[in-house]
């Protein structure tokens, strides 16, 4: 069951895919905004990680703006089943930005932001239907052997990823089961095949924020700083805060947003100038 971070009346999609499976989402806000934030939360959590962050954006910009939020397949502590497929996950977040309105802003966290990286490279021939990308403690090292059995460019030990995510993520899920859904499901991000300097010089065409917390075990800031470099993100360091952003600080993840929101915006106005 997805959570909204709207205060607006919301409206239930259950968006069928090709391989039979729906998709929950919930819409909150007005169905003609000017502008969708669409949230893509990461391993062990859930749609309702970002619900802090809708109520401050629309206390701050009285509710004119829109949400879409939704529970990536596979992803939640308590899942027992295969873990998707990477290109399962790239057809479910196509079929979701599909039903947002107006200037798009992707907000992404942890390692869902490799998810992010193989959409952009899926789309690498086509203009991105987003307005900007905002990554709340982006994580993209995560081990990859190629077919030659070369360890790729996205490097970090298995364990300690899992170990970090299961203790910092939604409820702080530190259980056998929680172990081993994260097992299974980062062993499945390891399926993509996109090439990342062909995705970071798109990412460099694209608005892009980077928000991260100084103590944080899974994004360490030199990783991030790093990610942020090669993209060309705004890049801001929260000091004392750890992993999950969204709900431990949801008025920093909300000014981010924000600054993406007023970029769209000033773009926007551009374009339809005479």
């Amino acid at each position: 069951m997805t959570h909204t971070p709207s205060t607006s009346a919301n409206t239930r999609l259950s968006l069928p895919t090709g391989d039979g499976h729906h998709v929950e989402a919930t819409f909150g806000g007005p169905l003609d905004a000017p502008a969708t934030i669409v949230y893509l939360h990461g391993p062990l959590g859930g749609s309702a990680d970002y619900a802090a962050v809708g109520l401050e954006l629309d206390s701050r910009l009285d509710a004119t703006i829109a949400h879409l939020v939704y529970d990536q397949r596979g992803h939640q502590p308590t899942h027992a089943g295969d873990a998707p497929t990477m290109e399962q996950l790239l057809d479910d977040l196509d079929l979701v930005l599909a039903h947002a309105s107006g200037e798009i802003i992707l907000v992404v966290s942890s390692l869902a932001v490799i998810v992010v990286q193989e959409w952009v490279f899926r789309h690498r021939h086509h203009q991105l239907p987003v307005a900007g990308i905002v990554t709340v403690a982006p994580t993209t090292d995560l081990p990859r052997r190629r077919d030659n059995g070369a360890v790729g460019s996205r490097q970090y030990t298995l364990a300690t990823v899992t170990s970090a995510l299961v203790t910092s993520g939604s409820g702080g899920c530190a259980s056998t089961g929680g172990v081993d859904a994260a097992m299974r499901l980062l062993s499945s991000y390891r399926g993509g095949n996109a090439d990342l300097a062909v995705v970071e010089e798109i990412l460099r065409q694209t608005p892009t924020w980077v928000l991260s917390g100084r103590d944080d075990p899974v994004a360490v800031p030199a990783r991030v700083l790093d990610f942020a470099d090669r993209v060309w993100a705004e890049v801001a360091i929260i000091d004392t805060a750890a992993h999950n952003l969204a709900r431990a600080h949801p008025c920093a993840v909300a000014d981010t947003i924000l600054a993406a929101l007023r970029v769209a915006h000033d773009t926007a106005r551009y374009r339809a100038a005479p």
